[in-house]
């Protein structure tokens, strides 16, 4: 029994056309196995068994094999030629066992593939503006894995920014818009002076409500220090 890692691979249209100019149906069936084998076990032809017709179409579509076998294992990082070991001789069950192995060492690594790395729910909590959840998981999950880290390494301090949530982006706006590269701008009371007398909105503008009711508190102080100056 042979083992293989690939679940599948696209049926082009070629195959199906070159398949149908068979005559016979051995040759059907010996284009079809050296296509399978080239494919999920990455095997070169053996066209020792097979007839020259057979070995004509076959090398018609061993560009796009090759790519397509090449494509698998440069994303998987993964060769899909492994020499097969010698069967055992009068017991079986070794390579039972070893076939065994092999398909539950694929779902484990399929379970560990399933759990996010970077969770959409733990975005959706942590932005605190809950608009648009489906078009925004959609757009998540459509990320790569660096902007989803550099996203969770700068919305912290996106939020606290915003503290007036009228004022914070949409969420999908946030993500279309790739708002985790922005600079944020954090008011810091201790370095403006003026900080308290800034609009909430956080553009860096006066309020004129603040500022006039700091003008008046600080004229009534002023009476209440000097009661006889006739200029307060």
């Amino acid at each position: 029994m042979k083992l293989t890692k690939r679940k599948g691979f696209n049926f082009m249209r070629s195959y199906k056309d070159t398949y149908e100019l068979m005559q016979t149906d051995k040759d059907k069936a010996d284009f079809m196995r050296l296509i399978i084998d080239k494919q999920f076990y990455g095997m070169e032809p053996d066209f020792k068994t097979v007839s020259p017709f057979v070995q004509l179409a076959y090398t018609g579509q061993k560009h796009s094999l090759d790519k397509s076998v090449k494509g698998y294992e440069d994303k998987t990082r993964t060769k899909l030629f492994v020499p097969l070991e010698a069967p055992f001789e009068g017991n079986s069950k070794p390579l039972v066992d070893s076939f065994e192995q092999e398909q539950e060492k694929e779902q484990e690594k399929e379970q560990v593939q399933d759990v996010e790395i970077h969770p959409f729910e733990d975005f959706w909590n942590s932005y605190g503006k809950k608009i648009n959840r489906p078009k925004c998981l959609a757009k998540w999950n459509r990320l790569k894995d660096s902007d989803k880290e550099k996203i969770k390494s700068t919305l912290k301090k996106y939020v606290n920014s915003t503290s007036d949530v009228q004022f914070r982006k949409n969420p999908l706006t946030y993500l279309n818009n790739q708002s985790w590269d922005d600079d944020v701008i954090v008011q810091d009371s201790e370095k403006d002076p003026l900080a308290h007398l800034k609009s909430d909105s956080g553009n860096g503008k006066l309020d004129p409500d603040k500022y006039m009711a700091a003008h008046f508190a600080h004229l009534n102080g002023l009476k209440e220090e000097f009661p006889h100056d006739p200029n307060y």
